[in-house]
């Protein structure tokens, strides 16, 4: 009936527009922008023209003023699309629209239509005039509750309850400097432990935390500031959502008011209520994933899935997107690919970034979800269509999770956003951290314009951190070694070796005496080429041979101690070498390399003895490696092979003596030493070579080893590198 009033009025080209916008009530009108339609501006605009010459006449009624107030409320919304310089006719309609909607109210103050859209609109304004529409939100309240209008109250127990989220942002766990203002003590945790460039390293939260802490304390309070307004910002989202379950923004805004205080317990209970009225709310299920996730309960991806499921591909497509934690010149590497290599691509991405393979579920694919989840819910903005993982403070947390550390300060300037803005300073983790200039009452956020060049330099560099991930036990190292031979028809040609840090893993206290090491062989497409297991000893060692298809591959072994943490290792195996011409395998080192029963041919019919990631000094070690392609003059192979070991650090003192047989290596300065020896033989299109090593008391520290051959019939040099590590 409101509605025919209203259009009764009108004998223009709105009056259909106009009234679907009133059946729209409290809800924003800035979203209906982007809707399809056939009235340009210029029609609006003659439109309110002819409502200006009606409100000219004596008596004019509510209907009347309530269509002119919202017409100008649109047409001041296109306005400010265009540009955010403010003119005269913006001034103009923005005028019109605030007096039109509160004569409406005046006229008719128990229509409770006219007091929300009113209501509605100034608490979109400015942050004085967005305070004044809090009465009448209240009074749209009680008028509903006398009339029974259960969808009214929802309306305005939810915007009432957006005002009280937005205090609470405001001032939550504010602190006030100590010194010269909040810049200046956030400037002195940035610079704290400055490293060789000045670039802040803050490598220690505590320290952090304690730093803020020695120049700033919290405002005062009883209860502190923003308690009171985030307790009655729930209590409205809960009357919205009682008062009429169907409508899913109230539901939205609970679920974000509870996973930013963490509540987990409440929040899953709330998306499980509001599931068993809408199942196929994708906001509900992303919230039951959150809430999963984070509380340490089973079923966070199926509950993710199904939010996928309930959503557009568009909306998917935009949400779940691995370039979200990727640098940028990684994002566009990607985009340049097609759609089959880029799908081959993302594929990969999310399987090397599990965890454990040996455990059901991907445990950082829940945590990005959940990421998602929570920055889609919390910083999502429908007044102005702003997408939750698209803002600045969502970005960041969908990179890097919940800040180790917070701090709240009023930001300093002087300008109009002062007032309502808040500098969040937020550490990740060492060297990852970022100061957010946040608005509440608008739910926006933003860098410094000073930070803008720092922060795309640090997301380059660290583009996600992956700490603190729910039930994820501590993961060790796993050193691997490698090496390629050329494939022979059926035959092994992949050496694996992995050693499993047994000291880092006991149970209640008591060292694991050994364990299961698991092991897969992947391509790039994630697909995988081999797996294996076997059981090391009490040295942590397991080695494989194994015979692999041509290409670049990737391997990875695991262990797991039940109740004892895990370790995992992962590892490039590159292209082996191919072709005509003098070429060598990878450079096999071992604890032993011996012939079996019959002299060996080829590498994988040696005895080998795998040896630890850190050899023992005063050891013998030994080396293994094959030659491909060695010229030969009457029927005879001979060829040179020169060792150098040289130190990778500086830090590594003394001097080095190394031995083969009775062959002494020769040092050359006091950072490495060389070994040379000649080899000759029947001619063979392959060539195994074995040596025992011993380093001689040489010092701790990190070496290369470089085998050199050369072929002196053909007079061609080859050579293989491979990383050595001495223990003290």
């Amino acid at each position: 009936m409101r509605s025919r009033r209203c259009c009764s009025a009108l004998a223009g080209p709105l009056a259909g527009a106009l009234a679907g916008a009133l059946l729209f009530g409290a809800f924003p009108l800035r979203a209906q922008q982007t809707a399809p339609s056939a009235v340009t501006r210029a029609d609006s605009m003659a439109e309110l023209v002819r409502l200006d010459s009606l409100v000219l006449a004596p008596s004019v009624n509510a209907a009347t003023w309530h269509a002119r107030g919202l017409l100008a409320w649109q047409l001041a919304q296109g306005k400010r699309a265009v540009g955010n310089r403010v003119d005269r006719e913006q001034s103009r309609l923005t005028n019109a629209a605030d007096s039109s909607l509160l004569l409406a109210t005046t006229l008719e103050p128990r229509n409770t239509r006219y007091i929300v859209d009113f209501a509605t609109y100034r608490s979109q304004g400015s942050p004085m005039v967005r305070a004044g529409a809090t009465r009448y939100m209240r009074r749209a309240m009680d008028v509903a509750r006398a009339s029974g209008d259960s969808l009214v109250i929802a309306q305005m127990a939810d915007a009432l309850g957006m005002l009280s989220f937005r205090e609470y942002q405001t001032m939550f766990g504010r602190r006030m400097s100590l010194d010269n203002g909040p810049s200046a003590s956030i400037a002195e945790i940035l610079v704290q432990q400055s490293g060789s460039e000045g670039r802040a390293v803050s490598a220690n939260a505590d320290l952090v935390r304690q730093t803020i802490e020695s120049r700033s304390t919290l405002v005062g309070g009883n209860p502190p500031p923003g308690v009171e307004a985030y307790d009655d910002a729930l209590e409205y989202f809960e009357t919205a959502t009682h008062a009429s379950p169907s409508l899913p923004l109230p539901w939205r805004h609970r679920f974000a008011a509870l996973a930013d205080r963490k509540r987990w317990e409440e929040l899953e209970v709330a998306a499980r209520a509001r599931l068993g009225i809408a199942p196929w709310d994708p906001d509900a299920w992303l919230a039951l994933g959150l809430a999963r996730h984070r509380g340490g309960t089973a079923g966070a991806l199926a509950a993710f899935d199904s939010a996928f499921a309930q959503m557009a591909d568009s909306t998917r497509r935009r949400l779940d997107r691995v370039e979200r934690i990727m640098r940028p010149k990684a994002v566009q590497a990607l985009e340049a690919l097609p759609s089959a290599d880029r799908a081959r691509t993302e594929r990969f991405v999310w399987t090397a970034a599990d965890p454990l393979w040996s455990v059901p579920g991907n445990e950082v694919r829940a945590e990005y979800l959940a990421r998602v989840a929570f920055a889609e819910l919390r910083y999502t903005d429908e007044e102005l269509g702003l997408h939750g993982v698209d803002t600045y403070p969502g970005d960041l947390h969908v990179r890097y999770g919940f800040p180790q550390v917070t701090a709240n300060f009023k930001c300093d300037g002087g300008d109009a956003e002062s007032p309502s803005m808040v500098c969040l300073f937020w550490w990740f983790a060492p060297r990852v951290q970022f100061m957010v200039h946040y608005q509440p009452i608008f739910n926006r956020g933003r860098a410094a314009m000073d930070d803008i060049a720092v922060n795309e330099e640090l997301i380059a560099q660290a583009p996600a951190t992956w700490t603190g991930v729910p039930n994820l036990p501590t993961i060790d190292s796993i050193p691997l070694r490698i090496a390629r031979f050329r494939a022979d028809g059926a035959r092994p040609s992949v050496l694996v070796s992995g050693a499993v840090p047994l000291q880092h893993m006991s149970v209640e206290g008591v060292r694991a005496s050994a364990t299961t090491m698991r092991f897969w062989m992947f391509a790039d497409a994630a697909e995988i080429v081999a797996r294996d297991s076997a059981r090391t000893g009490s040295d942590g060692l397991a080695q494989w041979k194994l015979r692999v298809p041509p290409g670049e591959l990737y391997v990875r072994a695991e262990a797991l101690v039940p109740g004892g943490g895990a370790a995992r290792g992962t590892a490039l195996v590159p292209s082996p070498t191919s072709g005509a011409g003098l070429a060598m395998s990878d450079v096999v080192v071992a604890a032993s390399a011996v012939d079996g029963a019959t002299p060996a041919r080829r590498w994988y019919e040696l005895v080998i003895a795998p040896a630890p990631d850190t050899l023992p000094r005063a050891r013998s070690i030994a080396l293994a490696w094959e030659i491909y392609g060695l010229a030969a003059r009457d029927g005879t192979q001979r060829y040179t092979v020169r060792l150098v070991i040289e130190k990778s650090s500086k830090s590594v003192a003394g001097r080095i003596a190394a031995q083969i047989g009775g062959l002494v290596g020769l040092q050359r300065g006091d950072d490495h030493v060389t070994l040379d020896f000649d080899r000759d033989g029947a001619a063979r299109d392959v060539t195994l070579d074995h040596i025992a090593l011993s380093l001689r008391e040489a010092p701790a520290g990190r070496y290369t080893l470089t085998v050199v051959i050369t072929d002196k019939v053909s007079g061609s040099i080859v050579r293989r590198a491979v990383p050595l590590l001495i223990g003290p």
